[in-house]
């Protein structure tokens, strides 16, 4: 770690310096830098950087914003990770489905569902999506923005191959029943338990020895506000569990 990462991160560090002078330098404005994808990090990563290292991680003498991993929220060694950062901040998911003892949606889950629609539509024409496969991606991506862009992408991909002008419902269950064959081979028989367990309670054991944060990790099980905070399971993975 001290030989491979800590130069490479050190040479990081000196490029942001270099570029934020140079940019104050010339403009008279101060540089905010954003470093995307470290939430992707695999969470034994993901800890070693904010927890082994995160004091490193404010050494620029920029502003700097880091994406970080859901998971470890729920990690031990978050309360002394965040001491590290100024602020912390939780960008929410959509909330597009409801805890299992609020089966009804909500007047701000309906919101929400048409936010995520109008997300989707400022990346790509919103007359190529025939309304049931937009709803589709909507309900499917769980509210999670990349998984939504994800299943658009995939459904865009089969409805070109087919030579269709627009994308249909089909063409998304496509691309949904693709996604749902990965979360297949990725879980075994005890995580679909504990998917059950969150699919009947809405909650997860924040123990790591639990096996809830990799499932949270992997986004088989997704994390919803309003007005306390619980979890549901991915809509893509609901039809490999057992029915209650």
């Amino acid at each position: 770690m001290r030989q491979e990462v800590e130069p490479q991160f050190s040479e990081l560090i000196a490029i942001i310096d270099d570029i934020q002078q140079e940019i104050k330098w010339q403009t008279k404005k101060k540089l905010i830098c954003l470093i995307d994808g470290t939430d992707k990090a695999s969470i034994e990563t993901a800890e070693k950087l904010f927890y082994k290292h995160g004091k490193y991680l404010t050494d620029p003498t920029c502003s700097v914003v880091y994406s970080f991993p859901t998971a470890l929220q729920h990690n031990t060694h978050f309360n002394q990770v965040r001491h590290y950062f100024s602020e912390s901040y939780l960008l929410p998911n959509f909330r597009t489905q409801m805890p299992q003892q609020q089966a009804a949606p909500d007047p701000e889950t309906e919101k929400q569902c048409h936010d995520l629609k109008e997300v989707i539509c400022k990346r790509m024409a919103a007359d190529l999506l025939e309304p049931e496969a937009l709803d589709a991606l909507v309900h499917f991506s769980g509210g999670i923005v990349r998984s939504s862009i994800m299943l658009t992408q995939r459904a865009t991909l089969k409805a070109l191959i087919e030579g269709k002008e627009k994308i249909k419902k089909h063409h998304v269950d496509i691309a949904i029943n693709e996604e749902r064959r990965i979360f297949d081979r990725l879980l075994s028989e005890k995580q679909k338990g504990l998917l059950e367990h969150v699919r009947r309670s809405n909650d997860i054991d924040a123990d790591p020895e639990a096996g809830y944060l990799e499932l949270l990790h992997n986004l088989s099980i997704i994390e919803y506000a309003n007005g306390h905070v619980w979890y549901g399971v991915n809509p893509v993975v609901h039809a490999l569990l057992r029915e209650d």
